[in-house]
């Protein structure tokens, strides 16, 4: 799951991936869908630079799709929760990332990352990298994303005093999108002392 800012409100959204390996004619095929979003030129631009940038940070993480020449959709929001008001896409670029990986993951035969990231909730933008930065809006969306009880809560570690703030015990704040799937594939990680020493006593810099 994810959210995204509708004014002041935050709206909680799915995100979903499926991901069939060897299926695509000659290299990787990746595509972003968001459900119920008006269609406009500049919304395919940024959908089709998110799918970029969401394909760059998996390689750097290590899951290259064009080796084995992976055919990946994935799509945030449904019928049922569409995404009427999107503003910034790439706060998506976090959970479409981690679904991407949990789709792959089951596609080779391992369901356990797809199995916690049900009610797993993301945001964040992230660099070609795989590296976090810092997001906006994420206080009002981890607060949604307690309110439905969705754990855990991955985002930015540099926004790591917000969530902690609003949802200390489920808040799992990481640097980069290699951590993101460490603690996906791990629950014991981080352990709540490497998250509570992220934010310095009077909330102020992050600390990494």
């Amino acid at each position: 799951h994810s959210a995204y800012l509708h004014g002041l409100t935050a709206r909680i959204v799915p995100v979903t991936a499926t991901a069939l390996r060897g299926a695509a004619p000659s290299k990787a095929s990746f595509r972003v869908v968001l459900e119920g979003a008006a269609e406009s030129g500049a919304t395919a631009r940024n959908v089709q630079e998110l799918a970029g940038i969401v394909e760059a940070a998996l390689t750097a993480a290590g899951l290259p799709l064009g080796l084995e020449r992976w055919s990946v959709v994935a799509t945030v929001g449904s019928t049922s929760a569409p995404v009427t008001r999107h503003g910034d896409v790439a706060t998506f670029a976090l959970p479409i990332a981690l679904a991407t990986a949990a789709a792959m993951a089951a596609e080779r035969g391992d369901p356990r990352p797809a199995r916690r990231a049900v009610r797993a909730f993301a945001v964040g933008w992230l660099s070609t990298s795989g590296a976090t930065t810092h997001t906006r809006g994420v206080l009002p969306m981890a607060q949604a994303a307690r309110a439905a009880k969705l754990a855990p809560i991955f985002g930015p570690a540099d926004n790591a005093c917000e969530a902690r703030a609003t949802a200390s015990a489920a808040a799992v704040p990481v640097i980069d999108l290699v951590q993101a799937l460490t603690a996906l594939r791990n629950p014991a990680w981080p352990p709540p002392a490497a998250i509570s020493a992220r934010c310095e006593p009077l909330g102020g810099r992050v600390t990494r």
